[in-house]
C-alpha cells in the first residue's frame, strides 16, 4: 500500500479523502517506516516460532515412544551385542 503515500491524484485518494502532502522526504519516511515494522515483525515471529518453540521442546525432556518399533529400535540401539556377528542366524 506505500503507492498511496507516493503517488497522489488517484482515485482512492478521492474516496478516502486523504490530504496532499507535498514533501517526498516524509513520503519516503512513511515507507521506510513502514518496512521497518514489517522486517521487526518477521524476524519477531521467525524468533518465537523457532526459537521458543524449540526452548519449550528442551525443557520438555525426551519422552519415550509409546510405539513398540521405536522403543524396539532404541533398546537395539543401545545393546552392542545385537547383531551378533559371529554367528549365524537361523529361524526357529
Amino acid at each position: 500500500m506505500s503507492w498511496l503515500v507516493l503517488f497522489r491524484h488517484t482515485i482512492i485518494h478521492q474516496l478516502l479523502q486523504l490530504y496532499e502532502i507535498n514533501d517526498m522526504s516524509y513520503k519516503l519516511l512513511l515507507v521506510a517506516v513502514a518496512a521497518l515494522n514489517f522486517f521487526i515483525c518477521y524476524l519477531l515471529e521467525i524468533l518465537i516460532d523457532r526459537g521458543a518453540l524449540n526452548c519449550l521442546r528442551n525443557l520438555r525432556g525426551k519422552r519415550e515412544s509409546k510405539k513398540q518399533y521405536k522403543r524396539l529400535d532404541v533398546h537395539l540401539a543401545e545393546t552392542p551385542s545385537w547383531p551378533p556377528l559371529n554367528q549365524p542366524l537361523f529361524p526357529s
